[in-house]
């Protein structure tokens, strides 16, 4: 299963990440195997973690966490 958290609600499918990934749209990025982050939720980059604008904490995976770093801040360089 798969939990969607939005700003409004929560939402349960039964569906593999890698079939969901390619319907999101430009600005997620998947930081571990369980997770995938809408990137302009982020509010602060940690060295295991992503902090949301909702004080969640998504743990960064060791093998994704150079590729997700960059993905980030490349995507902040484009918003500002």
């Amino acid at each position: 299963t798969v939990t969607i958290h939005t700003q409004s609600e929560t939402v349960t499918v039964y569906e593999r990440l890698e079939k969901l990934r390619p319907l999101l749209p430009e600005g997620f990025i998947q930081c571990h195997k369980s997770f995938l982050v809408n990137m302009r939720h982020i509010r602060r980059f940690l060295p295991q973690d992503i902090l949301l604008d909702t004080n969640a904490q998504i743990p960064v995976s060791r093998s994704k966490y150079a590729l997700t770093k960059e993905t980030y801040f490349r995507y902040m360089g484009k918003t500002f």
